[in-house]
Formats: C-alpha cells, sequence, structure tokens
C-alpha cells in the first residue's frame, strides 16, 4: 500500500509540473494533464467506435495529441540530431566483442527445451480439436 501511495505522489507531483521539494505548481503542465485526462476518456469511448479506423487508432491518435499538446505549451524537450543523414544504418556491436558466458548457454538449453516442450504440448492439444471440426 504504502509503494501504491509513493507511485501515486510521484504521478501527481509530475501532474501539476512539481519537479522538487518547493517548486511552484505549473498551471501550463496542469492544463496540459486535465487535457491528457480528458483525451484518455475520449480514447477509451472511441475505441468502440463504429468506423473501423478510428477505434483501430484511437490509441495512437490519442498519444499524438497528447505530445502535440505539450508541444504547443512549450513543455517539451528540444533534441538536437547527432548524425548528419536522415537515415542512418545501426552499427554492428556497438556495446563491444561477444563475450563467452557458459551459464547463459546453460540458460539457453533450458529455454529451448522448455519452448519446444511447450509447442509440442500445443500441437497435441490442438490436433483433436482440429479433427473434431472438420
Amino acid at each position: 500500500m504504502l509503494l501504491v501511495l509513493q507511485l501515486s505522489g510521484t504521478f501527481i507531483s509530475g501532474m501539476l509540473g512539481i519537479e522538487g521539494k518547493g517548486d511552484p505548481i505549473d498551471g501550463a503542465v496542469v492544463f496540459g494533464s486535465i487535457a491528457v485526462i480528458i483525451i484518455t476518456f475520449i480514447t477509451f469511448i472511441t475505441m468502440n467506435y463504429k468506423v473501423t479506423w478510428v477505434s483501430k487508432y484511437s490509441v495512437l491518435l490519442s498519444i499524438g495529441l497528447g505530445w502535440l499538446i505539450f508541444l504547443l505549451l512549450g513543455k517539451t524537450t528540444s533534441f538536437s540530431s547527432h548524425s548528419e543523414r536522415l537515415i542512418e544504418l545501426p552499427k554492428l556491436l556497438v556495446y563491444g566483442k561477444p563475450i563467452w558466458d557458459s551459464g547463459m548457454f546453460v540458460t539457453a538449453v533450458f529455454i529451448t527445451l522448455l519452448l519446444i516442450a511447450n509447442m509440442m504440448a500445443s500441437i497435441r492439444v490442438k490436433r483433436p480439436i482440429k479433427k473434431t471440426s472438420d
């Protein structure tokens, strides 16, 4: 229960725009938070909308609208491009050379056996269902 109270306190502080102790409430962030709450309710309503594309993309549209609100309020962080190219392929082995770890090998073997057993069980369960439906 204490963890829930701590998390909700942090969440409420973020919605009020309070970054640290003694900071004043940021009115723009409060306005944006209220707008996002309203958009969330609208999202839940439009998830069951009769127009197919609206119901399929309601969550994506809501996320974009939330970003747009905070962009218009000037509360987004600016970013700078570290590359001059528009599209850049990822670099190979960014985190360094692979290192052999016997513990990872043992874990991979057990996980592989578990996944194969799970797949075989799913196939065996599905087989009688398929025969009766034909």
